[in-house]
């Protein structure tokens, strides 16, 4: 096993499952000693875990003991994990009841595991997905054909049949939605459009027949797949229309998102996402559409520490970009210090999130001249080796064309100079070095030579006239995220536009 995974799951846990986990052990096993050390030690090292067992126990470790040790560890917290949710979770409690139906089938006590089975149909029988039916149908089967069949006649079994090919022919159609979602995200978060993959999506039967859904995840899903497709296609009333079909087909289901509350969460997201598209955005989120009303549907009690914050998280950054949209720079500004707090509580928060945040909030400050606090939110992103900046497509060569900015409006020319070369690099390894990129960072070097030292607005004139002359700059120059940059240089200019 790799030293990381142990760690990272240790790290995982939230204090009440710690506690559980202590509580279920003895606190002098080696395995409990382990966890105690890995949970404290910043940095995980091999020899410095052996001395740490050694000190406490007073004997020696091998490598392979301590690889040993690891391996039971992880075993006995997800142990103890089991037995701290699967009583709370349906969808755990039905696959911990279908190994408890093996088990009896196996001693021959067909009694008891016919009322496992019966048990985890009237548990969850309306919020479970069709792999979870399926196991059950097939389970049910396999008790009739032990008992030979004596408590149930032909037309039962031929009912029992009709379950299961429906449930199968469910479980293909969902097969096939999460097929294409994953191809069209898959697109979306590399930067990729290819409008023949969304056409060759919506020519298949399943995307166009509405009779073939006859389970919540097959509905739910071929909403979600014409969502993302509108999307593409750039429809995006087309978009939010199918998604507020699907965001309804989860109210009408409470038992769902009881059971599922991360896919609802996620839902939501996405639906938060589609409203953003539409014009008038702050006033559709923070007024007309009460998205607290979607959330509150999730149960509140005994939700786990991640998902409490990404609800935040979700509202918090729906309310930034939306004040994004309205160029609300200063009601941003007031917001950074808690959007902060959100985002660093969570070490589940994703790239793509922190990426977006650190981005608007320096561009917040950016336009209020706040350079200084600009230019720290954006070093915070290109300095940490743990984030991805391809994760967030969309504001990749932005990022970099602000810090330009301000390294400029701070009078850091030295470095300014080095910045411009490497990123120029960055761009060309990307192919992202596109007319607008490249002008602008001929631009900074020109800006920052001692040729026009004494005659800035020369040049950013200079950059403008170009930037008129490039036959694809109109939509380029005219998106918002362009028009940042854009802006300030116009600002800088003596020409007026």
């Amino acid at each position: 096993m790799n030293q990381l995974h142990i760690v990272t799951l240790v790290h995982s846990l939230t204090p009440s499952e710690k506690q559980h986990f202590k509580k279920s052990n003895d606190p002098s096993s080696d395995f409990v000693l382990l966890f105690d050390y890995i949970n404290k030690a910043k940095d995980y090292q091999s020899p410095d875990a052996k001395e740490f067992l050694s000190k406490k126990k007073k004997k020696s470790y091998s490598s392979g003991h301590l690889s040993v040790i690891k391996n039971y560890l992880q075993e006995k917290i997800m142990e103890s994990l089991r037995t701290q949710y699967i009583p709370k979770r349906a969808t755990y409690e039905m696959m911990s009841r279908a190994i408890n139906v093996d088990i009896l089938l196996e001693k021959g006590l067909y009694s008891l595991a016919k009322n496992e089975v019966e048990q985890a149909k009237k548990r969850a029988q309306h919020s479970v997905f069709p792999i979870e039916k399926l196991i059950f149908f097939r389970r049910e089967s396999l008790i009739h054909f032990y008992t030979d069949y004596a408590d149930i006649q032909i037309d039962d079994i031929k009912t029992l049949f009709e379950k299961r090919l429906e449930t199968a022919a469910q479980l293909i159609l969902e097969i096939k939605y999460a097929q294409a979602i994953a191809i069209l995200s898959n697109q979306y978060f590399k930067g990729n459009k290819d409008l023949n993959v969304v056409n060759e999506i919506l020519e298949a039967d399943y995307m166009k027949d509405t009779s073939l859904q006859k389970d919540f995840a097959t509905q739910y899903l071929f909403y979600w797949v014409h969502s993302q497709c509108a999307e593409f296609k750039k429809q995006p009333n087309q978009a939010i229309i199918y998604f507020e079909k699907a965001i309804f087909l989860w109210i009408e289901n409470p038992d769902y998102i009881k059971i599922h509350p991360r896919i609802y969460l996620s839902t939501c997201f996405t639906y938060l996402k589609y409203i953003l598209q539409q014009r008038k955005s702050t006033q559709l989120i923070l007024k007309e559409t009460d998205l607290k009303l979607l959330l509150s549907k999730i149960p509140k009690l005994q939700l786990p520490q991640d998902v409490a914050l990404k609800w935040e998280q979700l509202f918090i950054i729906g309310q930034l970009i939306a004040l994004r949209k309205e160029n609300n720079y200063k009601e941003i500004i007031q917001l950074s210090d808690q959007i902060l707090d959100i985002i660093s509580e969570s070490e589940f928060t994703t790239d793509f999130t922190r990426i977006l945040v650190y981005y608007i909030l320096s561009i917040a400050h950016f336009k209020s001249q706040n350079f200084k606090d600009s230019n720290d939110l954006i070093i915070t992103i290109l300095h940490d080796n743990k984030i991805e900046l391809r994760s967030n497509p969309e504001y990749f060569n932005h990022i970099y064309l602000v810090y330009l900015a301000n390294l400029y409006e701070l009078n850091n020319f030295k470095f300014l100079k080095f910045e411009i070369q490497k990123t120029k690099q960055i761009f060309k390894t990307h192919q992202q070095l596109y007319p607008f990129e490249d002008y602008f960072l001929k631009m900074m070097g020109q800006l920052i030579s001692k040729k026009f030292s004494n005659e800035p607005d020369k040049v950013f004139d200079r950059f403008l006239k170009r930037m008129e002359d490039l036959p694809t700059t109109k939509n380029t120059t005219q998106s918002a995220e362009y028009q940042i940059v854009t802006n300030w240089i116009k600002a800088k200019s003596q020409v007026h536009f």
